[in-house]
Parts: C-alpha cells; sequence; structure tokens
C-alpha cells in the first residue's frame, strides 16, 4: 500500500508547495525565535510530540512483519525523519502563504493555502483527495494495531474474526465523541496532548521496560537449563 500511495502523497505535497512560491510573504514568520516565544514554543513542541509523531506507536505492532530484526529500527527513523521534514515544509509554507492569524483561526489550512493556487481552477480538491486518502490509511493502520492488539490480549489466534466488530464499535463511537469540529479541535490542542501523553510515552516506556525484565529471566532460565 505504500509504496503507491507514499509517492503520490510526496509528488502532489511537493508539486503544491511549489505552487505556492509566488504567494509566499516570509514577512508572515516574522519575528520568531524571541525569549517571549519560549513559552509557546515549548508547547508546541509538546503538542507535536504528541500529534502526529505519537501516533506513530500503531506502527510498532508490525514490526514482526519485518524480515529482519534490525529493519524496524531503520524504517521507523527513517520514517521519523521524512514525516518530520514534510509536516516541517507543509506548515512553514502554510504561515507563508497564508499568515499567522488566518492559520491559527481556521481548522484546515493545508486545504485554505490550496485556494491561493491559481494556476488551474479548484485546486484545492486535489489538497482534499490527499487528506482524505491519508485518513484512509490512518484509520486502516490505527484499526488494524487494535485488532492486533485485542488478539493478543484474549488470546486469539487471528485478529481479523474482529475487525468488523472493531469498525463498527469505532464508527458508532464516533458519532458520539464530538458534537463538532470546534469541540474537536479546542480537545485537541488543549486536553489532547496530556492525555495521550500517558498512551504514547508513559505506557509504552513501562512495557518495554517489563519485557526486559521478561526477557532477561527467560534467558537466565534458559543458560540454567543448559
Amino acid at each position: 500500500m505504500d509504496r503507491v500511495f507514499l509517492p503520490i502523497f510526496t509528488f502532489f505535497i511537493i508539486i503544491m508547495i511549489i505552487l505556492a512560491i509566488p504567494k509566499m510573504n516570509f514577512d508572515n514568520i516574522l519575528p520568531f525565535l524571541f525569549f517571549d516565544n519560549k513559552k509557546a514554543i515549548l508547547i508546541g513542541s509538546f503538542a507535536t510530540l504528541s500529534f502526529p509523531f505519537g501516533e506513530t506507536l500503531a506502527f510498532t505492532m508490525f514490526f514482526s512483519s519485518f524480515k529482519t530484526k534490525r529493519s524496524p529500527y531503520k524504517v521507523y527513523i527513517l520514517g521519523l525523519l521524512l514525516s518530520g521534514i514534510v509536516v516541517f515544509a507543509v506548515s512553514v509554507t502554510n504561515f507563508l502563504v497564508l499568515g499567522e492569524h488566518t492559520v491559527s483561526g481556521i481548522y484546515y489550512t493545508s486545504y485554505e493555502t490550496a485556494k491561493y493556487i491559481d494556476i488551474f481552477k479548484r485546486s484545492e480538491i486535489i489538497i482534499g483527495s490527499v487528506l482524505i486518502l491519508g485518513g484512509f490509511i490512518k484509520i486502516s493502520i490505527t484499526l488494524s494495531a487494535t485488532c492486533k492488539g485485542i488478539a493478543k490480549v484474549f488470546r486469539c489466534k487471528d485478529y481479523k474474526c474482529i475487525v468488523t466488530l472493531v469498525a463498527i464499535l469505532v464508527i458508532a463511537t464516533s458519532y458520539l465523541t464530538f458534537d463538532s469540529i470546534i469541540v474537536a479541535k479546542e480537545f485537541g490542542a488543549e486536553i489532547y496532548p496530556y492525555y495521550s501523553f500517558l498512551f504514547f510515552v508513559i505506557l509504552p516506556i513501562i512495557i518495554l521496560i517489563v519485557a526486559e525484565i521478561k526477557n532477561k529471566q527467560l534467558v537466565s532460565n534458559l543458560s540454567k537449563n543448559e
């Protein structure tokens, strides 16, 4: 799947950034890195840690599918690096084109930036399609990771038998989670970074420590038996 969609994403993102260059105003990012904004930079960095980079934890569920043991680390680090570059490039482009006040007042900044590209009409449709396709891939990965996790907890032989049930539960829950996009945006900006820190940082560290302890105990037991 990534071999098909990743080049498409990369191609459209690069094309949109290039086409947006005539609309960029570099005064929109000035001034920056002042001491008074130090707190805002730390808060923004913490929020970015939880979303989108914290959600990459779901990809660890697929490390067992790789051919070699070293490949997961290489793929994960390389993926984080490339995604960080993409997020940085898109964010800077949005700020240069729209400005700080406009970016802070709208929900889909990349979609709005595409409206300023007048090379061809309705260019924002392309960005909208890319966002929808990316959302579909993200939901597919997180759904698969959730089903694998549930199957591990309840010791099911195959996680595929519960995919449909979990998907229906997710769809039903999505209608009850937020009343509007405004509520979802406020939750994502004010609560979600601290809420997700438990699941993206604390719990994985605890699980890693427990796994290392059990692994050492298993190795020691095997050595004693020999």
